[in-house]
């Protein structure tokens, strides 16, 4: 049992095979050509249901495997390569990411309020709280009922209001690559850690038809833990340096309209 333990725990710092998203050729396969072809489908839900399924599938794999840490690590990899052409895209064609991209006008216009004027759900912890919980719930169930298939489904989504917001954001400031990188601030990246980690730990009963045997009982709670507490952290720093980013974000855009009166609507 021990040295079934350390096994895992050795799997999970490092795997010696060679991760799928890290071939170009399965970058183009698996991130790319999905979000290209969702993009251009013009259909809302098409653009997550082509991010889910290929990433589903390799996470699968590995989890069917016991590889814990690979299937982690090949999800958190799917999310960077998908946000390229997903910022890429909604920049030259903003139209038409208006169109696909779910919740994405809402989420600019709630994003915009809150960068101008401050408060909105972005600036009243009482209001974002609840909704990272029941976001984090929505993973949760849909790891344990659907063995990551529908967290993987909502991951995409969120994954591309936010993408759409980073577009929204450098094309307002003039192309600014550092409005960029404050549109993807360090609690939001670690919100995607945390709520990776439970997706796929979370996919494991399901997946080995709740043959517990097959699971490391221990590691999985060690890990839903350390996806609680990472969740945590980006709470506190949303409430502690929010405010902070929202006065940066706030001066960039006030230059950006003295320097030309740019208006959404293609950046290049």
């Amino acid at each position: 049992m021990g040295k079934a333990t350390l096994d895992h725990k050795t799997e999970f710092a490092a795997s010696r095979e060679k991760l799928y998203f890290l071939k170009p050729g399965y970058i183009v396969l698996l991130s790319t050509v999905p979000v290209v072809a969702g993009f251009m489908s013009g259909i809302q839900f098409a653009l997550p249901l082509f991010i889910t399924v290929p990433s589903f599938l390799v996470m699968r794999r590995w989890l069917m495997k016991g590889k814990v840490g690979t299937a982690y690590a090949e999800m958190l990899l799917s999310c960077l390569w998908m946000s390229i052409p997903l910022v890429l895209l909604s920049l030259y064609l903003p139209a038409t990411a208006e169109k696909v991209i779910f919740k994405g006008p809402k989420y600019i216009a709630d994003m915009d309020q809150w960068i101008r004027n401050g408060g909105a759900t972005e600036g009243t912890p009482s209001l974002f709280i609840p909704e990272h919980l029941i976001h984090m719930g929505m993973i949760i169930l849909g790891s344990i009922l659907t063995g990551g298939l529908l967290s993987l489904f909502f991951g995409a989504i969120q994954m591309g209001y936010m993408n759409y917001y980073a577009a929204w954001l450098t094309h307002e400031t003039g192309g600014s690559s550092s409005a960029y990188l404050l549109g993807w601030p360090v609690w939001s990246i670690i919100r995607v850690f945390s709520f990776v980690l439970l997706a796929v730990v979370l996919a494991q009963p399901l997946l080995h038809g709740f043959n517990m045997k097959r699971i490391n009982i221990r590691q999985m709670f060690q890990l839903i833990a350390l996806a609680i507490i990472l969740e945590g952290i980006d709470i506190g720093l949303k409430i502690s340096l929010g405010p902070v980013n929202q006065e940066v974000l706030h001066r960039a855009l006030e230059q950006a309209l003295q320097a030309a009166r740019v208006v959404w609507g293609g950046f290049i």
